[in-house]
């Protein structure tokens, strides 16, 4: 199921970087515009990378603080 879900965020970049770019080429998209959207989506798919790994670090703590 990870594996999935790595593959499905890695076709995601792939198309946020690929499509502004072919539209790019063909002229039909403003270059800074398909610059500002290419960033902002790479920087939400970093903000939510951060907010896992940070979820799971906590979870790891709250699991080693556990009495046994």
């Amino acid at each position: 199921m990870h594996q999935q879900r790595r593959k499905r965020l890695g076709s995601s970049i792939a198309v946020f970087v690929v499509v502004p770019l072919l539209l790019l080429q063909g002229g039909l998209v403003n270059f800074q515009g398909a610059i500002a959207v290419v960033t902002h989506e790479l920087v939400r798919m970093s903000e939510m990378r951060t907010q896992l790994a940070e979820a799971k670090l906590s979870a790891l703590k709250h699991y080693l603080d556990l009495p046994r």
